[in-house]
């Protein structure tokens, strides 16, 4: 699988702030906890292990944060777009895939208190990955080519996009498969040859259930985006820096506790989605460890001209919009 190997370079960035000192002065008193709301971009899974355990081990609580996560996934009425609930103002933080940012970015170039500013980015190698049965003799992304491909979210797709791309193809030279639907009884039962999706989640599943796959990863091809990126507002980054460096740092702590414990971490995803049973969470917190952490960069580190390289690559012409002030404040003060 592709791995990101870049030296971490610490910076130190103009206007660095200092947070300690104010995070300080309201632990072990009664003040109020700051109220926090935190979008997720799908259903309560091992994507977001790593705030169940700032929950579950009161590091939010320890920096004098209520953080309430507000559950994502599909509704009656669709989607349910965690892009609004930044826009909307009635969630403070949301997790984004690289292509949500993105849109986002786009929509509220002209409104700078609207623009989302991006702290923290989780995982280095993108989750997203293409896969068939192992009898189905797929197992390159050239393969696809001429095959029936099943791509759910959009996000997803234009990951696809850019990886055919690099090999010369194009979503015109794939059968696309259009489903009203995230459920694989199409897949399962060979009406679609290739599925889509996270290789922490529908790959996962697909395992559980018995079946063995060909993992095609569109980070081997080029395509490699940062995603689970913790999101705010420029305007809530402006009048709130003391909740960011907060929320980052028992962010932080949530996930290395995650990797650390994965037992005990798949016990607690079974409590917040009772869906999936504990082997489920196990294999996927295996699949999720070397994505996040490659032992290269800290966790929830994004790099500048990687960063760059992806907006270029996915056809964006953004100004960027990523704070790493408050990853590099929270692994200075341990």
């Amino acid at each position: 699988m592709f791995k990101v190997k870049r030296a971490f370079l610490l910076l130190i960035l103009p206007g660095m702030f200092a947070v300690s000192a104010c995070r300080g002065t309201v632990k072990g008193t009664n003040a109020p906890l700051q109220k926090v709301r935190l979008q997720l971009n799908w259903t309560h899974g091992t994507a977001f292990a790593g705030y169940y355990q700032a929950i579950e081990q009161e590091y939010y609580q320890a920096q004098n944060l209520d953080v309430e996560l507000v559950e994502g996934g599909l509704a009656d009425n669709g989607y349910i777009d965690p892009t609004q609930a930044l826009q909307n103002g009635t969630s403070d933080f949301a997790i984004l895939t690289f292509a949500e940012y993105q849109s986002l970015a786009e929509n509220t170039a002209a409104d700078e208190a609207q623009h989302p500013v991006v702290v923290m980015g989780l995982f280095q190698i993108s989750p997203v990955v293409l896969f068939s049965l192992q009898e189905s003799g797929i197992q390159t992304l050239p393969d696809v080519a001429g095959r029936r491909v099943a791509i759910i979210s959009e996000p997803w797709g234009k990951v696809v996009t850019q990886a055919l791309k690099n090999v010369g193809l194009s979503r015109q030279d794939i059968q696309e498969v259009h489903l009203d639907s995230p459920d694989m009884t199409a897949f399962f039962k060979q009406r679609v040859d290739v599925w889509t999706g996270y290789v922490i989640e529908e790959v996962v599943e697909a395992q559980v259930k018995g079946y063995r796959v060909n993992l095609i990863f569109p980070a081997d091809y080029g395509a490699n985006t940062y995603e689970g990126l913790l999101v705010t507002t420029q305007g809530y980054a402006e009048s709130h820096p003391e909740v960011i460096q907060a929320m980052v740092q028992a962010s932080l702590q949530g996930w290395r506790q995650a990797l650390s414990e994965p037992r005990d971490t798949a016990s607690l995803l079974e409590r917040w989605n009772p869906h999936h049973t504990r082997i489920y969470y196990e294999l996927g917190l295996d699949y999720l460890r070397p994505l996040v952490d490659t032992g290269s960069v800290p966790l929830g580190w994004i790099d500048v001209s990687r960063w760059q390289q992806a907006m270029g690559t996915m056809g964006a012409n953004l100004k960027i919009d990523i704070d790493m002030r408050y990853v590099e404040s929270a692994y200075t003060q341990e």
